[in-house]
């Protein structure tokens, strides 16, 4: 009774001396966002989270000095107005001039300041190609950045990250690492991006609660290169969810990265049961989309989809910097326990609302919670997002036009009326069947750029086997509007039939009657189309039972079970074994 006494008393003190806090960390191990590189997403992050000072902030060296450079570039471009930097900032200086005379009426300057009057005024950045132009103006942005080194205090642990604390946080640091002069924040860039010594030795109270959102780029593992979440090696990624799960308290971690999904919701977590919930911002194996305004403020031209808004002026300022992340609103939600696409989209943008009518952007972007305690990444419980996508959960009947995330190996029949998004939602390599895809209205092509291919830069993990497939025909010579048969669809490069000797991101075979075709799909596109002798339909055939017997493995099994460490695992391993089954007797590749 006394140590249970005991007990109850340190946890009340501890919950009265704890504290909350937020935490932005952006990190760019690789550096790949310098001033030499056109990789600037996880540089606009970390500006707009310094500028809108609702956090925290942690982010490499490395990425402070691309701003640096990037700021002193354009300030010597503009000495010479043979630049184009001085183009664009007069076009800056114009538009503001424009505002005032126009009495702000945002309107008329929307219509006046068109892609017309661009090309007149400016006609050297018109000339310039978007990438070059995208460059110019995120120079400006930077031009534009403003750092008060008085409102903030600067932490440099000599870990190859800076920590800015905005003044009016009062955090207790260690003040041996602090930093007074703004020259001393390049020091170091070259240092490797390491956040758990960052963290051991700039967070010094342990009972404070945290709520954290890291960013960084992502990529899969390679003949180059190891796999990288969020900027970080996965052995170092999941050092740091050891780290905030025994040595921190946090609400909540989100993170956004490239191929952040699928296999990446698995390997690094293996068996770890964490004591907070975590939110990715990606779908599966494939790169997500940056959304944002990369110039730091709306420059001309304008248009219908692309206008200013009452919130990007101000009558004082002119043009205001303009970004699609709102981190105080992201922490005031994720502190009121508001786990939901509202939560998110002020982070990472899923979709675009237009006219009260929201439209899916950017499947990629589709966000996975996993609850603390749990063992897999689930969909987000959330009202909106069941309104904007299909989850195919058991081997049922689909009628839909949304797109449509696989959670099951097997599918009746699926019917819809235009292409959508057909994605695989299991981790690691996947075979999918679909009984029937009955798309009369939709074209192969269709069907394959926009529903199996759709994802640009995804893993070439999964393969689909659609028994018949009713589509409008324009890929096969002379066949219109048939039933195709025994459609396969392969991505998985290790299952390519031996006899196509050319390399492609994808093979589609399907049967037309009595007729065997393989289309080799490059570059999102059919490159070659084959019509297979004898010889060769045997070997599709002997593939086709490959597939089949992938599908049919814990094919069953409910999601909540296909999503473990332990399934990824198992699933590994079976389906190793019938790579080397169809290598031994001669049908794939080595």
């Amino acid at each position: 009774m006394k140590y249970r006494y005991q007990l109850l008393l340190l946890l009340i003190c501890y919950n009265l001396s704890a504290r909350d806090y937020n935490l932005t960390i952006f990190v760019d191990n690789l550096q790949q966002e310098t001033a030499k590189t056109k990789e600037v997403n996880i540089t606009h992050q970390c500006m707009t989270a310094l500028q809108q000072r609702a956090s925290l902030v942690l982010v490499s060296t490395s990425l402070w000095k691309n701003i640096v450079e990037r700021k002193k570039r354009f300030e010597k471009q503009l000495e010479d107005t043979s630049f184009l930097a001085s183009a664009l900032f007069a076009m800056y200086q114009q538009t503001n001039q424009e505002l005032k005379i126009a009495r702000y009426n945002l309107a008329l300057i929307n219509q006046k300041l068109s892609q017309s009057w661009f090309e007149q005024q400016y006609p050297q950045l018109a000339a310039l190609s978007q990438e070059d132009l995208d460059q110019l103006r995120f120079d400006f942005a930077c031009y534009m950045f403003q750092f008060d080194m008085e409102k903030w205090r600067v932490y440099n642990a000599h870990t190859g990250m800076l920590l800015f604390v905005p003044c009016e946080i009062k955090y207790s640091m260690d003040e041996q690492y602090r930093l007074f002069d703004e020259s001393d924040l390049v020091k170091h860039a070259e240092k490797k991006s390491q956040i758990v010594p960052s963290l051991e030795k700039l967070l010094l109270t342990k009972n404070d609660r945290w709520v954290m959102y890291l960013a960084g780029h992502g990529h899969p593992k390679s003949s180059k290169q190891g796999a990288n979440i969020a900027g970080l090696k996965i052995e170092d990624f999941k050092d740091l969810l050891v780290y905030f799960h025994e040595q921190m308290y946090l609400k909540l971690l989100v993170y956004s990265c490239c191929y952040g999904g699928g296999v990446h919701t698995i390997e690094p977590y293996g068996n770890l049961k964490l004591h907070y919930p975590v939110i990715v911002t990606a779908a599966t194996d494939a790169p997500i989309f940056g959304f944002g305004l990369f110039e730091g403020m709306k420059l001309p031209p304008y248009d219908d989809q692309f206008k200013l808004q009452i919130s990007d002026v101000s009558r004082q300022n002119g043009l205001l910097p303009h970004a699609l992340q709102n981190y105080t609103n992201f922490f005031k939600r994720a502190w009121k326990g508001q786990f939901d696409i509202q939560l998110v989209q002020s982070i990472s943008k899923f979709f675009a609302c237009d006219f009260m009518a929201c439209h899916v952007q950017k499947i990629e972007n589709y966000p996975l919670f996993r609850k603390a305690q749990s063992s897999i990444f689930i969909p987000m419980k959330d009202t909106t997002l069941f309104k904007l996508v299909q989850q195919v959960t058991t081997n049922a009947i689909v009628y839909t036009n949304k797109p449509i995330l696989l959670y099951t190996k097997k599918v009746k029949k699926i019917k819809i009326d235009r292409a959508v998004s057909i994605i695989s939602m299991l981790p690691g390599i996947q075979s999918h069947e679909i009984g029937m895809l009955q798309a009369p209205q939709v074209l192969f092509s269709q069907l394959l750029t926009q529903s199996f291919l759709s994802l640009e830069d995804m893993q070439a993990y999964k393969n689909f086997m659609i028994k018949i497939l009713i589509c409008k025909n324009d890929l096969i010579a002379d066949k219109q509007d048939v039933i195709l048969t025994n459609a396969l669809i392969i991505q998985q490069q290790n299952l390519m039939p031996k006899f196509v000797k050319q390399a492609v991101d994808a093979v589609i075979y399907a049967q037309c009657n009595k007729d065997h075709y393989l289309l080799l799909w490059k570059d999102k596109k059919v490159v070659e189309q084959m019509f297979l002798d004898e010889q060769q339909i045997e070997q599709m055939l002997q593939l086709q039972n490959f597939i089949q017997q992938s599908i049919l493995y814990e094919a069953h099994v409910m999601p909540a079970e296909l999503l473990t460490f332990e399934a990824y695992q198992q699933n590994k391993a079976y389906q190793q074994d019938i790579v080397d089954s169809c290598v031994k007797v001669k049908v794939c590749k080595k």
